[in-house]
């Protein structure tokens, strides 16, 4: 009995250090995204775009206007964060191996990611116009054929790429380029193991609630979380390592849970998930 009164106020004691610490990080976020917090920054868009949606009776269309700006937005800060840290990384330790490696890869995924967003932003305006616009009567009396076209596997991908936002490489693309910009920004840990994987754990909860909502298939859309998540998970290890500086026992650890490299996994998967919403 003791025992048993001795966990559940531990547990009690974690919970509510868990809701101070989220409330004291709401209020803050403000300042922490003034002061380039790359993971302030993502969430007050994304709660920006929740306000806007449960203010107001928006078109479908003008949401997703707002929500390829805010995406577009995102990667841009997240990018531009990781171009000045691996241009200070440069300055004082020059042209090392992690350097070449990570920056490249953080480069092509950074102008790739940026791409994607802008193509998608522009079919959003001509998803709009095309709405406003009415059809004239040449058009509406055309019946043009439909032909089915054979796509190989590159043509695929590229179609995927470029016109599906649910697809899992545009969402492991947006992961990547999130987490390079948390680990390039000034970002705040959770201040135990204990309040970190107490968000942990309510964030895959609410993950799991979210995909069922906004996937038609909640089995493809929990695979593709699964694939996501274990590869946010690998890469958070791997930056924390290489990037910041952190001890692999320490990643590979309970500790894991305090350390940014929670922070960049759980923001990344955020904006993922946020980029393949409705």
């Amino acid at each position: 009995m003791l025992d048993f009164a001795f966990t559940s106020n531990a547990t009690n004691s974690t919970n509510t250090t868990a809701i101070d610490f989220l409330q004291a990080y709401l209020y803050s976020l403000p300042s922490q995204a003034m002061q380039g917090d790359v993971a302030a920054i993502a969430i007050s868009f994304m709660l920006f775009f929740l306000g806007i949606f449960l203010i107001n009776k928006m078109t479908e269309a003008l949401l997703a206007i707002i929500k390829r700006t805010i995406l577009f937005f995102i990667t841009g800060i997240a990018f531009y964060y990781f171009l000045k840290t691996f241009m200070h990384r440069l300055s004082l330790f020059g042209l090392t191996t992690e350097n070449i490696i990570f920056g490249l890869f953080g480069i092509v995924l950074g102008l790739f990611g940026l791409t994607l967003s802008f193509v998608w932003l522009f079919q959003s305006f001509k998803y709009k116009q095309a709405k406003l616009k009415l059809p004239t009567a040449e058009e509406i009396e055309a019946k043009p054929e439909k032909h089915e076209e054979s796509r190989g596997v590159f043509q695929t991908i590229k179609q995927d790429l470029l016109f599906k936002e649910k697809n899992i490489f545009t969402i492991i693309i947006y992961l990547v380029i999130a987490e390079f910009g948390i680990f390039s920004s000034p970002t705040k840990s959770a201040p135990t193991a204990e309040i970190g994987l107490t968000f942990f754990l309510i964030f895959i909860a609410a993950t799991v609630f979210f995909i069922r909502k906004i996937y038609k298939d909640f089995k493809t859309g929990l695979t593709q979380f699964g694939i996501a998540l274990l590869v946010g998970y690998i890469l958070s290890v791997i930056l924390g390592y290489f990037w910041n500086n952190n001890d692999l026992s320490t990643l590979l650890s309970l500790q894991y849970f305090a350390t940014p490299s929670l922070v960049a996994l759980i923001t990344g998967m955020a904006v993922s998930l946020f980029m393949s919403s409705r």
